[in-house]
């Protein structure tokens, strides 16, 4: 019998945290004078750490954590509830309203969410947190209820929860910050039904609204390790970290990347995506950051190769020479460790079929403090009715995008073992906060109208190194008239 339950926590703890947050003039100067005046900050700094911090004491924090283990038609995980019950603990004592649902069904889910949704005031913080099985399908995610009973593909959105609305229910509460946990990128369950459709794992989400952070338990299209203890991998990590004391939500997720990798021999790398500005704390208000220890698994006898990491403007502005900078390994192996890249665009202004010398346009962002460099990306055709043939001494490769296309980039190109891929080697490898843009060209578009795939792998510089999968570009084609 399916369970479900749901219930609020009491808030144990009020905790303040830090995000930007808009004043008014009047009201900032207001607030800054009482300070001055009542001695309570020598400092500007001080003063403007006061007025985030009143702000915070009156911010609502409300979460929808999820656990689904008990299928009725995928077998039964062995963490999940146990994920979802010690998240909602720990994020009530932190001060978040929390709704729990665990073995739910679709309906129990959707209850669950219209409930999240009225309990989401303009301005809050608004979490979301899922445990268990979860799907791609013509690139959007699905999170599967304990009675989805899937034995088609075109089943799919019939009988599971779509991520999509989740993310369309907070942007229309008009909340402040919104943070999606996903513990769900384990084996298709229901694969043996339609192997060659759906695609491991789950997509990467393209982040629109501001304020977003989304992190899943791996990269995209890869498959997430459960725990041998009570909690899966994944989330025994962010449990672990939720609680540091003043330290901002992206140096959270980078230290359970790095947690997470060394647990798995870096067979699992944990994702995020964010468009959050500012910072966000769970615990504290960054007046003390907690040290991270990003160094977990450097070999200090492996030094980087002698060359600079490039910049958009040809420059390096941090006098970063790799030679000074240890790789991050893992065994011997080297592997983005922080911030990893991340594919932005995947498009072409010439959709129509046999065009000919098209652009095909393909975007990266390299974040701030992304370690190590950028040295290789691949891009792969997946297979179908017909094979794009590429003009490799025409592809190029730019900062910026394919709408503001900055400084060119030296590259080298070369065919894969397989046919199907596309090396692209940059002479000096790409450092952190960029945007850079390769502009594939073909020979001419396909003869045939429907969608064709690519997936896209960025390696980090050095010898033997691990590709991180940033999920796959999709490019359609039609006959002229439609």
């Amino acid at each position: 019998m399916v369970k479900s339950k749901c219930y609020r926590l009491p808030i144990t703890l009020g905790l303040g945290f830090v995000f930007l947050l808009p004043f008014s003039p009047v009201q900032a100067q207001s607030y800054r004078n009482n300070l001055f005046f009542s001695h309570q900050y020598s400092t500007f700094q001080g003063i403007e750490n006061q007025l985030i911090a009143q702000r915070q004491e009156q911010q609502k924090r409300v979460a929808l954590v999820i656990g689904n283990a008990d299928y009725r038609y995928a077998g039964i995980l062995q963490n999940p509830v146990n994920d979802a019950e010690d998240m909602a603990q720990k994020l009530g004592e932190l001060g978040f309203e929390v709704i729990l649902v665990t073995d739910s069904s679709l309906r129990a889910m959707n209850e669950a969410l219209e409930r999240f949704y009225y309990q989401l005031d303009e301005g809050a913080t608004g979490l979301f947190y899922f445990a268990g099985h979860g799907i791609q399908y013509n690139g959007e995610n699905y999170l599967i209820p304990v009675d989805a009973h899937i034995r088609r593909a075109s089943e799919i959105e019939f009988e599971t929860f779509a991520l999509g609305k989740v993310l369309a229910t907070m942007e229309e509460a008009k909340s402040d910050i919104n943070i999606v946990i996903l513990d769900a990128c384990r084996d298709n369950p229901f694969a043996r039904n339609f192997r060659s459709i759906i695609p491991r794992g789950l997509a990467p989400v393209q982040i629109n609204p501001t304020g977003l952070f989304i992190a899943f338990a791996t990269g995209p299209g890869n498959v997430a390790e459960d725990g041998i203890g009570r909690n899966g991998t994944f989330t025994a990590a962010v449990l672990s970290n939720l609680t540091n004391e003043n330290q901002n939500l992206e140096t959270m997720f980078s230290q359970v990347r790095l947690e997470v990798s060394q647990e798995t021999d870096s067979r699992q790398i944990p994702w995020t995506s964010s468009s959050v500005v500012g910072n966000f704390y769970f615990n504290g208000d960054g007046s003390t950051p907690t040290q991270v220890a990003t160094t977990a698994n450097v070999n200090r006898d492996n030094p980087r190769t002698n060359q600079t990491v490039q910049s958009r403007d040809g420059s390096n502005p941090r006098e970063d020479n790799i030679s000074e900078q240890p790789l991050a390994r893992a065994g011997n192996v080297n592997r983005f460790t922080q911030s990893p890249p991340r594919l932005l665009d995947f498009s072409t202004p010439h959709n129509i079929i046999r065009h000919p010398s098209p652009t095909y346009y393909v975007t990266l962002d390299i974040p701030e403090q992304s370690f190590p460099a950028l040295g290789k990306v691949t891009i792969e055709q997946q297979p179908g009715v017909e094979n794009i043939e590429f003009d490799l001494g025409s592809t190029e490769a730019f900062f910026g995008t394919r709408r503001d296309r900055q400084g060119a980039i030296p590259i080298t190109i070369e065919q894969g073992e397989n046919s199907n891929v596309i090396e692209i080697y940059f002479d000096s490898p790409i450092g952190d906060n960029n945007q850079v843009t390769i502009a594939l060209k073909p020979y001419r578009n396909p003869n045939f109208a429907g969608i064709f795939q690519f997936t896209t792998h960025a390696f980090p510089v050095g010898t033997d190194t691990i590709g991180m999968n940033l999920g796959l570009g999709r490019l359609h084609f039609y006959r002229r008239g439609f």
